[in-house]
């Protein structure tokens, strides 16, 4: 999980995720200091911006501002399938490639958000309906 999070998040950033979801340091909560202990116990490199940039990763929020949408619409469309995207775990930020963002499908569901059309949520089993 930390080794596809460092890709696109430093420790800080690491420690607040693995906090929000529920991970634990033992008995203790994540620190910055704890992830980079963590990491260089196990071998793990950790984050550099100028790789991330040369490999086109980005996370959920960046890719949301690149394609001009929201944050959930960008949740939306790796849910359904549209945008490529690797999560270590549910809960947890998204590693996407830039790349990803030029395919046909992604570019004409951007468009479809941006005019309003309507666009397919996703399924929840525990929804009601109201009609």
């Amino acid at each position: 999980m930390i080794g596809v999070l460092r890709a696109v998040c430093d420790d800080a950033g690491l420690a607040h995720a693995l906090n929000r979801n529920g991970v634990r340091c033992g008995s203790e909560t994540w620190t910055a200091a704890s992830v980079r202990r963590f990491r260089q116990r196990h071998g793990i490199a950790a984050f550099d911006a100028a790789q991330k940039e040369s490999q086109g990763l980005l996370t959920g929020e960046e890719a949301a501002r690149v394609l001009g949408v929201s944050t959930m619409s960008v949740h939306r469309l790796v849910q359904g399938g549209i945008l490529p995207a690797e999560q270590p775990a549910p809960g947890f930020p998204f590693v996407i490639r830039q790349s990803a963002l030029f395919l046909s499908e992604v570019q004409e569901a951007v468009r479809r958000i941006r005019l309003s059309l309507p666009r397919p949520l996703p399924a929840d089993p525990n929804q009601l309906k109201l009609f």
